[in-house]
């Protein structure tokens, strides 16, 4: 319920900065840019700008899942961290037109799913095992024999 994670929300963050006995956050991140299209999306946003005013949090940041959602997130604020999916497989921010306007903002920008959550590390057994489909999992064949010739799988998705 959105309501009654609004009404509670200063209460958990003040309870999870005394849980790991923290002065302040150094970064809290919109999980989804579409809810700040929302009445209760901006009511956090302005919760979370309060908190950044008196200390309690460095930075204001979104992680996105396509560069579309940053036109969502400007309209709303500027943010200073800018989270985005970024591996072998998926480079489309590396060529999305946001990177320049980024980097030109000087917007901390980090990179997640490094290894697409896990199952670059896993071998066809187990994707099979997990239901992937056969597409991904030929694709991830050509990858791992790539990585045998050159070096291991974890510099290159880290590469």
């Amino acid at each position: 319920n959105k309501k009654t994670f609004i009404l509670n929300f200063k209460k958990k963050f003040f309870r999870e900065l005394k849980k790991y006995k923290k002065k302040h956050f150094d970064y809290m991140l919109f999980h989804n840019a579409y809810d700040l299209k929302t009445e209760y999306g901006l009511t956090l946003l302005k919760m979370i700008i309060d908190l950044k005013n008196k200390g309690f949090i460095k930075k204001i940041g979104v992680s996105i899942y396509d560069d579309k959602e940053l036109k969502i997130v400007f309209s709303k604020f500027n943010p200073e961290l800018v989270q985005f999916p970024l591996n072998i497989f998926d480079q489309r921010m590396l060529k999305s037109r946001w990177l320049k306007i980024l980097i030109k903002k000087k917007i901390l920008l980090q990179s997640r799913s490094v290894f697409l959550q896990g199952a670059l590390l896993k071998n066809e057994f187990e994707l099979n095992k997990l239901n992937f489909n056969k597409k991904f999992i030929s694709k991830k064949k050509d990858f791992d024999n790539f990585c045998k010739k050159k070096k291991n799988i974890i510099s290159i998705c880290m590469y």
